[in-house]
């Protein structure tokens, strides 16, 4: 019976400091920073750990855990929070995009989505605000607006020299090269010319069906190619270059991916070696 009780006891304080470690390592949660250190340690100690655990009888480990109560519960709660952190955190930032970019993270992005368009409804209605406070009305339809008057007042506008940059005009000769004889070829082509809100299940006009469209109302293909008997599109190219590698510029390609694979709009990705002017990837 003693023996029982004895391993009760020892066994409630593995648990107790298990769980302590797990939520220790949850709470604190995978991080970029100091990852590599972090995982060294962690895993030396949970290494160690495991070749004393196997080559010390398990009636010495007994005694020792019931005869230190609060060291071996503070022991073996870094050890689980070890031994946790080798194992989550590897899979979290190393496969994390592949095993777990389920409903949760898209929910996350969606919402990140919809913060956004929060901010700039809101940022438009400040203005709004202001230009009421100011004294000043809104124009009303007929009327001339800012625009107009800043073209009276001169040098409101300047051209453009060039339609594409060189590296974008390397892109084109090459497409050119191997396709003119299929394809037309068109340059900035904006993506809602491309892709627009689905009119069957949002209204025009609607909340929704507004904030679909502000999504890719901003951004440009750089290139579209379509068949030459009737103009039908066979697929829109993109030039990645070093901006890709952005935070800003990957949430863009995110979208975009998505938006082209739920319309069914096939995308080309062109990588440029912008140093060296040449094509790496077609």
């Amino acid at each position: 019976m003693e023996l029982i009780s004895s391993l009760s006891e020892v066994l409630m304080i593995i648990a107790f400091a298990g769980a302590t470690g797990i939520w220790s390592s949850l709470w604190l949660g995978a991080g970029k920073k100091w990852l590599k250190i972090k995982l060294s340690v962690c895993g030396v100690i949970t290494l160690i750990t495991v070749l004393l655990f196997f080559n010390t009888p398990f009636m010495t480990f007994v005694y020792l855990v019931k005869e230190n109560y609060l060291i071996s519960y503070l022991i073996l709660s870094v050890v689980s929070y070890c031994m946790a952190v080798t194992v989550w955190e590897p899979l979290e930032w190393g496969l994390g995009k592949r095993l777990f970019d389920g409903p949760s993270n898209r929910k996350k992005n969606s919402m990140e989505d919809v913060g956004e368009e929060l901010r700039k409804d809101w940022e438009e209605l400040k203005k709004g605000w202001k230009s009421n406070g100011s004294g000043r009305q809104e124009p009303k339809i007929g009327d001339r607006n800012l625009s107009e008057d800043l073209m009276d007042a001169g040098q409101a506008y300047i051209a453009k020299s060039q339609l594409m940059t060189p590296s974008e005009q390397l892109a084109y000769r090459v497409i050119e090269n191997k396709y003119k004889d299929r394809f037309f070829i068109f340059s900035q082509v904006r993506v809602v010319d491309i892709i627009k809100p689905n009119e069957s299940y949002y209204s025009k006009g609607s909340r929704e069906f507004n904030s679909l469209f502000r999504q890719l109302s901003q951004w440009h293909f750089d290139f579209v190619l379509c068949y030459r008997d009737d103009f039908r599109i066979c697929c829109v190219i993109e030039l990645d270059d070093p901006s890709h590698q952005h935070t800003a510029r990957q949430k863009r390609d995110r979208i975009l991916n998505r938006a082209c694979e739920v319309a069914g709009v096939r995308l080309e990705r062109m990588k440029i070696n912008y140093s060296h002017k040449k094509i790496e990837r077609a």
